[in-house]
């Protein structure tokens, strides 16, 4: 169970207090994360890491984009993949695709 707010119109202890009396006292004792829901990785590729998919960002959660990132840094990835050791111009080609990627489904 989930409760999704706007930060310029509620206080997370606002969001927290309605999301606690939806399932009533049984949810006393369980955690409420309160995640940033747009954000992006800055550092996609570093050295011989890469991120793909949701471990490259997070979007608001009730868009789902997981199958298009995970699908998208694949795609990028094999076309950077890099035939000698640290390319630095395709690794930053990479961040910046993978970047637009996610910035573009967070402003759909």
């Amino acid at each position: 169970m989930g409760y999704v707010y706007a930060g310029d119109y509620c206080t997370p202890d606002e969001a927290e207090r309605t999301l606690r009396r939806l399932p009533g006292p049984a949810a006393r004792d369980l955690e409420a994360p309160h995640p940033d829901a747009d954000r992006r990785n800055r550092t996609s590729w570093v050295r011989n890491c890469v991120a793909i998919g949701l471990s490259s960002g997070f979007v608001e959660p009730l868009s789902r984009p997981d199958l298009l990132l995970i699908q998208h840094g694949i795609e990028q990835l094999v076309k950077h993949f890099p035939t000698r050791r640290g390319d630095p111009v395709m690794t930053a080609h990479y961040k910046r695709l993978v970047a637009r990627c996610m910035d573009g489904v967070r402003e759909f």
